[in-house]
């Protein structure tokens, strides 16, 4: 949608196919490398994972990752050394500012070479106005916050380098943590896949906008090309698609 002053974005009549339940808990104490957070939030879908923030009273700053992506059930863990200011309050229409992060992750199967990362996010209040949200919640004064995040982690061992660029669109109402919604185009080496997800009073809403990006997918594929642009369309054998 686009930015600027009193802006109306409809998404009441997104359907979404799964949820999952959201909170900001208290980090285990035992978890000496997230020790700098204060809570996490937890999703379960589409990926296993808890988000380490520190929620002080000047940022709202990420310390961390951890990541289950295997069969296995194996966690990344990515602890920030230097922590990625999301929010920096106040946040008012066209705030902007760039922040640097830094962290460090090993393969759970490979505990000899350590992965760095390195990366820097722009943040900017693009827009503000009323957000329209299933089934028929209407927020009004609402905040967009764009993000635009590159980072590149580089195994320190054999010096290979995957390179990641993000740029996520999210819309905040005073008060709340978490966005109500949050739209997002994620690039990993040349490999674009797509994310979106709505807030109600329980529950995070997620909106599948890639259906390639899940692994499962591939009884079925056929090209529709349409003004330019090639869409892969597959299907599992549930007749999802």
């Amino acid at each position: 949608g686009p930015d600027g002053e009193m802006v109306d974005w409809i998404f009441n009549a997104v359907v979404s196919n799964q949820f999952t339940l959201n909170g900001y808990l208290q980090p285990n104490t035992l978890d000496t490398m997230f020790h700098q957070a204060d809570c996490f939030i937890s999703h379960s879908y589409p990926v296993s994972q808890s988000t380490y923030l520190d929620t002080s009273s000047q940022t709202l700053s990420i310390k961390g990752y951890i990541v289950t992506y295997n069969a296995l059930g194996h966690n990344y863990r990515v602890p920030y050394t230097n922590g990625e200011d999301i929010l920096r309050y106040p946040m008012n229409y066209l705030t902007e500012y760039t922040d640097t992060f830094e962290g460090f992750y090993m393969d759970p199967d490979d505990t000899i070479t350590t992965t760095l990362r390195l990366g820097t996010v722009h943040v900017k209040c693009d827009a503000y106005g009323s957000l329209y949200l299933p089934p028929f919640n209407q927020y009004d004064n609402v905040l967009r916050v764009k993000l635009e995040e590159n980072y590149i982690d580089t195994n320190t061992t054999f010096h290979t380098a995957s390179k990641v660029q993000m740029v996520s669109y999210r819309w905040y109402l005073s008060g709340t943590r978490h966005p109500l919604l949050r739209i997002e185009e994620r690039t990993k080496d040349g490999v674009r896949t797509e994310y979106a997800e709505y807030l109600d009073s329980t529950n995070i809403h997620y909106v599948p906008a890639t259906p390639n990006s899940v692994s499962t997918l591939s009884a079925a594929s056929v090209n529709i090309t349409a003004t330019g642009r090639q869409l892969q369309v597959q299907t599992d054998g549930n007749g999802w698609s």
